[in-house]
């Protein structure tokens, strides 16, 4: 089952995973509400979800299909680097996460290693998870990011790229009341007091965490 709120690209994606003689799309949509109405009736091997969602966060939807169903097996494919969402996606029950720009490449890798119920992550992302668990250094210590909703970090993110609260609004179809009020929660949550305040701070993170992950 496919759940992505861009047609264009679902057609695309609909198309490349049909072209594979061991797999087919039951049923595709692009919101939540009703994604998780076709899982109850369903019942999909794999479930691919984007993670920006105009009606929710499509980390919302892993986490309530995995509430209900505890054997769900779900590809979270999304435009957002594996960097900032990767591990949260593991964390709310998917199995596997790849980003769009890879898609033709990794989708069928990837859901031939879900449907095995394995993990799949890029080669560089697994590396770093062993690496943030088993490595000998570790920082026990929570970053303010780690408060924020996931959501609020979608908006943190397009915040970083310099857009608009009209933009991450019309990108997200949220209303620009409902933009600035998570704007609100990520500038108490992080202590910034000022939009320009939290400009710099988003530019400087996104910046620093890429330089971490190189």
């Amino acid at each position: 089952m496919l759940v992505d709120d861009h047609p264009v690209f679902r057609n695309g994606l609909k198309t490349l995973i049909t072209s594979d003689p061991d797999f087919e799309v039951v049923a595709e949509t692009d919101n939540t509400s009703e994604a998780f109405g076709l899982y109850e009736s369903l019942k999909p091997d794999i479930c691919v979800v984007d993670v920006t969602l105009k009606d929710s966060s499509g980390l919302d939807l892993v986490k309530t299909i995995r509430d209900r169903h505890s054997d769900a097996k779900i590809l979270v494919l999304s435009m957002h680097s594996e960097d900032f969402y990767a591990e949260r996606a593991l964390k709310a029950g998917a199995k596997g996460y790849v980003m769009k720009e890879q898609a033709s490449e990794d989708i069928i890798n990837a859901l031939r290693a879900i449907a095995k119920d394995q993990i799949y992550l890029s080669q560089r992302m697994m590396n770093r998870l062993f690496s943030k668990t088993y490595g000998q250094k570790k920082d026990l210590s929570l970053s303010p990011i780690d408060s924020l909703t996931d959501r609020e970090l979608e908006v943190l993110q397009m915040i970083s790229d310099g857009k608009s609260v009209k933009e991450i609004a019309f990108a997200l179809g949220l209303s620009h009341k409902t933009v600035e009020t998570h704007r609100s929660h990520i500038m108490h949550k992080l202590g910034i007091g000022t939009s320009n305040e939290l400009l710099q701070f988003a530019i400087h993170w996104k910046i620093d965490h890429q330089a971490k992950n190189a």
